[in-house]
């Protein structure tokens, strides 16, 4: 089991305001576990997982860039992206 971690953790301001954020407007939704550089976010149900840097080249950016995936969420079923098997 990946370590959970904690919006708070993040290094950068404007990343940690925008996880946050995502967390504030979805209670229960996401998760925050130990992955790659920093963490990865990734949904309850399993179809979504957005990398979150610690150290991003351009912090406003990456804040933006998660919030705007995040707002995607739920993938439909039919997405391609959908990490779930599609069972028949």
């Amino acid at each position: 089991m990946p370590e959970e971690l904690n919006p708070s953790d993040n290094p950068t301001k404007e990343v940690r305001e925008a996880l946050e954020a995502i967390f504030a407007a979805a209670p229960g939704e996401w998760r925050l576990v130990k992955a790659g550089h920093w963490g990865s976010l990734r949904c309850t149900r399993g179809c979504c997982m957005i990398p979150v840097d610690g150290t991003p080249k351009n912090p406003g950016n990456h804040a933006r860039r998660l919030e705007r995936e995040a707002r995607k969420h739920p993938r439909d079923q039919n997405d391609p992206q959908n990490r779930l098997r599609n069972e028949s």
